[in-house]
Formats: C-alpha cells, structure tokens, sequence
C-alpha cells in the first residue's frame, strides 16, 4: 500500500477506532499495530501543541514530513487524505 498524508479528521477517525479497540486514546509512539504507528507521534504532537497555546507561547502549526498509510478497522479500506 503506498503512504499517504492523512488528514486531521483521518487521524481522529483513526484515533476513536483506536479507543473503541483499546479502552483508551493515548497511544504509545512504539509497539503499535501497524494501522495506528503513527498515532502515537500524532497525539503528543498535538498534546505539547495544546500545552504551548495554553501557556501562551506562540504555536507555530509544524507540517508533518513523515507519510503513515491509515487503514479502517471495519473494513481494512486505505482511508486517503
């Protein structure tokens, strides 16, 4: 399957059947099945994101150079971004 670059909505799409799976929604960044590797990096991304803002730093939206290929759990389709 070739990677793609999913969208925030994929991403939480991704996460919500992630937490339907595991009873959580605060994947690890190692160790993951292969359809949610990139969540991990993606939560704390937007986790220390959220925490500058909160802080009142100046958050700057970083582009995420690394592709990921997302598939659905119901159906194994590749969800594109």
């Amino acid at each position: 399957m070739r990677p793609v670059h999913a969208t925030f909505d994929d991403r939480f799409k991704l996460l919500e059947e992630f937490a339907e799976k595991y009873g959580h929604a605060s994947p690890a960044q190692k160790n993951l099945p292969a359809q949610f590797h990139c969540l991990g990096f993606w939560c704390t991304h937007l986790r220390v994101s959220m925490d500058e803002y909160k802080a009142g730093e100046r958050v700057r939206v970083r582009s995420q150079t690394h592709s990921c290929s997302f598939t659905t759990l119901a159906t194994g389709a590749p969800i594109s971004g």
